[in-house]
C-alpha cells in the first residue's frame, strides 16, 4: 500500500469511542426488548423500548447540532 498515511493516535482515540458507543448501543437494545407504546402527536406505534431509546437519543442529538449552528 503506497501512499498509506499512518494512523494518528487522535484517530486510533476516536475510533474506539466509536466502538465503544456502537457496542453500548447493541447492548442497550439487547437489554431492552420489551414491547412499549409510544404515543406523540396523536401517533401510536409499538416499539421495543431499546429502540425507542436510541430514537430519543438521534432526535435529541440532532436537534442540539441543529439548534447549536443558529
Amino acid at each position: 500500500m503506497t501512499g498509506a498515511r499512518p494512523v494518528t493516535r487522535r484517530a486510533a482515540l476516536r475510533q474506539a469511542a466509536i466502538a465503544a458507543a456502537l457496542v453500548a448501543a447493541v447492548l442497550v437494545v439487547g437489554s431492552n426488548f420489551v414491547l412499549v407504546e409510544v404515543r406523540l402527536f396523536g401517533l401510536e406505534v409499538q416499539l421495543r423500548l431499546g429502540w425507542a431509546l436510541l430514537l430519543a437519543l438521534i432526535v435529541g442529538f440532532a436537534g442540539g447540532a441543529t439548534w447549536s449552528r443558529r
